[in-house]
């Protein structure tokens, strides 16, 4: 995460030296987006084929390789827009398989060394966080000293070491059987798709997690800057807000992990997602600098602890032998999710006045807290027929 942060600080400075151009910015960044969503939806079927482990190796060597383009082509003046848009997607469409891969090594890694799921699946989201608020930082610093293609080269080694410790873990194998893997990709990826929709907690937990994500994407790119501006914010509050955001985010997963063994995981939800609703009344009742520091680091803690929790949840309630494909499908929803959520805020605060479309997101994460809490009750309940998580 440390490298990918500080690719995606000098993707863009790239591209404007190229081109100078935002829309061609959108295109790269559009592109980008798409091929995640592709990447993990397509790649279910063949992380439940070869296993985890393998795919998750070959995923990061394959985007570290694709990657080295960018500084290649530099080097040799052939930079241009349609490059970095192909490159950039392809990169992405690499390295998306890797996110689901790693989900399924850490319950192996866990059942190997002693460690309870939920534990492990709390801390390994602290470092992503912890990387990010590393990266970028990282990325200014050196960007000024060494250049933007040089940040690059920084990101393939990172890919390139991730694979090498991706050898040292041991324990997770193809979780489908020979007999299994015959049968035809589409109709293993059609598998995977049944299997979302037909185990309720699953389904549930899905469409959940892409409605929240499309409230969630906005919160940084759309409603933070917009409601800085209205309240007459400088424009340096903004990082402000972005850090004490990212700062919560990540207290919050440390608290999680700490109290975990006292705490049910449906009262944890409930309490993230009324706090981030009430974060958002506050932004809504009493707008001003103040209340957007304020509301951004109670939104942060509050959202720390969701996806680790989510990626248990269905974890407990997915065979092992369709797990690959169900993450993938998640995760690739989730994805889909995020731009939506951008441009549903973006013609929304074109229509209707700031505080309405702060209410109206407050009430969604309110309306949500019981009904999320009780799908992580129904998935703390006992479950003998179901076989124990990642492997």
């Amino acid at each position: 995460m440390i490298g990918s942060t500080m690719t995606l600080v000098a993707i863009p400075l790239i591209v404007l030296s190229v081109t100078r151009s935002p829309l061609a910015l959108g295109v790269v960044s559009a592109a980008e987006t798409a091929a995640v969503v592709v990447g993990m939806f397509l790649s279910g079927p063949l992380i439940d084929r070869v296993g985890p482990r393998r795919m998750a190796i070959w995923s990061s060597l394959l985007a570290g390789a694709v990657l080295a383009a960018i500084p290649i082509t530099a080097s040799l003046g052939e930079m241009e827009i349609w490059t970095l848009a192909v490159v950039g997607a392809a990169a992405a469409l690499a390295a998306s398989p890797g996110l689901t891969c790693r989900q399924m090594l850490l319950g192996a890694a866990a059942t190997t060394a002693g460690v309870g799921q939920a534990r492990a699946g709390s801390v390994y989201w602290i470092f992503p966080r912890l990387g990010m608020v590393i990266g970028g930082p990282l990325a200014v610093a050196l960007l000024a000293s060494l250049g933007n293609t040089a940040v690059i080269w920084l990101d393939v080694a990172s890919f390139v070491i991730s694979a090498a410790l991706i050898l040292g873990v041991a324990g997770a194998r193809p979780s489908m059987s020979g007999q299994q893997a015959s049968s035809s990709y589409m109709r293993d990826l059609a598998e995977g798709l049944q299997a979302v929709w037909s185990i309720r907690a699953v389904r549930l937990m899905t469409i959940t997690a892409f409605v929240l994500s499309a409230f969630d994407a906005p919160r940084i790119s759309v409603i933070a800057p917009v409601y800085l501006s209205r309240v007459g914010a400088p424009s340096t509050v903004l990082a402000w807000v972005v850090g004490i955001y990212t700062a919560g985010s990540l207290a919050g997963l440390v608290l999680y992990t700490l109290f975990l063994p006292r705490l049910s995981i449906r009262w944890v939800l409930a309490g993230c997602l009324t706090a981030t609703g009430c974060a958002y009344l506050l932004l809504a009742a009493a707008p001003g600098i103040p209340a957007a520091l304020i509301g951004m680091m109670l939104a942060g803690i509050a959202q720390g602890p969701f996806l680790p929790i989510m990626i248990q949840i269905v974890n407990e309630n997915t065979v092992p032998h369709v797990r690959g494909r169900v993450l993938g499908a998640i995760m690739a929803a989730v994805s889909v999710a995020l731009p939506l959520g951008n441009l549903t805020f973006g013609a929304a605060l074109e229509a209707v006045p700031l505080w309405i479309a702060l209410g109206a997101t407050a009430a969604a994460y309110l309306g949500a807290a019981w009904p999320v809490a009780r799908i992580a009750s129904r998935s703390e309940d006992p479950k003998p027929e179901l076989a124990p998580p990642a492997v």
